[in-house]
């Protein structure tokens, strides 16, 4: 598509953007007295009926609404697709996971670029075949894996490598910039805290090897060796890239880690919403909308364990809007 083929849509977004809920929306949240004023107050901004029973269910059909109304508005909404696929592969997960292991299959996730009823169907069937995006491969993989080792978290690393590395293939068909850059640092941010999660345990350097995707950034080699040898040794070497910072995050939490690694790709999309023409607000947009989805799940599965206020201020990400 052409920059001014995304003109409609950019110009149906501007009006959107004004109902996104604010910063100071999401600290009024945190602050709520209690659980039921909380979800009395996102009913006032637009989450009607909201409820803690089938939570999960009900914001993940609104982060779906929100993606058909962008397709509604897009001429050709495949140019999104590389993000969509994190959705994919995890319905790849509970898919063979319920086949293998006799795990209930529940908590799919939409939107997706197959539907999960068509990919569950597809490994029920062991018909891999015609799977696209990647998937095909990685069912192969991660279903003997699965078979042979009955090993859920191996399956999951096997899963996660497969998943990157397409969003990595799919993004490079957009010839955009900005949204190869996103997934490049999207990438590079996960395989720094899969790296960081192997070195903490008894793994050798051929997990990591199975584990980590084939990003540029940092050297995978080098991230191979450093995880290998133990945490440590990953801390120190990150502290040597262009990571600095981040390394120093993640020696103190991995959930601050995660946290900051959203904000910091959040702040590469409040760069360019202001666009007037091409994919770049549309994109901002769907992100801000689900980083405002992720902040309520946080916020009410907090409140719902008595987590203390002062910790879900910390773990609800910072909102630029």
């Amino acid at each position: 598509m052409r920059e001014t083929d995304y003109a409609y849509s950019v110009g149906v977004i501007r009006y959107r953007e004004t109902s996104l809920i604010s910063k100071s929306d999401m600290a009024a949240l945190v602050d709520m007295p209690d659980i039921e004023s909380s979800l009395s107050f996102l009913d006032s901004k637009g989450y009607k009926d909201i409820s803690l029973e089938n939570l999960n269910a009900y914001l993940n059909q609104k982060s779906k609404e929100v993606w058909d109304f962008l397709v509604d508005t897009l001429q050709d909404s495949n140019v999104f697709s590389f993000y969509l696929l994190k959705n994919d592969f995890h319905n790849l997960k509970v898919s063979l996971k319920a086949k293998v292991l006799g795990v209930e299959a529940r908590d799919f996730l939409q939107p997706s670029c197959v539907l999960p009823e068509l990919l569950k169907e597809r490994v029920d069937e062991k018909d891999f075949d015609n799977l696209p995006y990647g998937l095909k491969e990685c069912a192969i993989e991660a279903y003997d894996i699965l078979v042979r080792t009955k090993d859920a978290f191996l399956c999951d690393l096997v899963v996660d490598r497969h998943c990157l590395d397409s969003v990595l293939n799919e993004v490079k068909k957009t010839r955009n910039e900005f949204l190869i850059s996103y997934a490049q640092t999207f990438a590079s941010y996960a395989n720094i805290k899969i790296a960081y999660r192997l070195s903490g345990g008894i793994r050798d350097k051929e997990m990591a090897n199975i584990s980590l995707c084939h990003v540029a950034d940092p050297d995978r080699e080098a991230l191979l060796e450093a995880c290998a040898e133990g945490r440590e040794a990953l801390v120190s070497y990150l502290k040597k890239t262009k990571y600095k910072d981040m390394a120093e995050i993640l020696e103190n939490s991995v959930v601050l880690f995660e946290k900051e690694c959203d904000e910091r790709l959040a702040r590469m999309c409040m760069e360019v919403k202001d666009r007037v023409l091409g994919p770049e607000p549309v994109f901002a947009y769907f992100i801000a909308k689900e980083m405002e989805i992720a902040n309520i799940r946080i916020v009410l599965f907090c409140m719902k364990n008595g987590i203390e206020k002062d910790t879900i201020r910390e773990r609800v990400r910072n909102i630029y809007v």
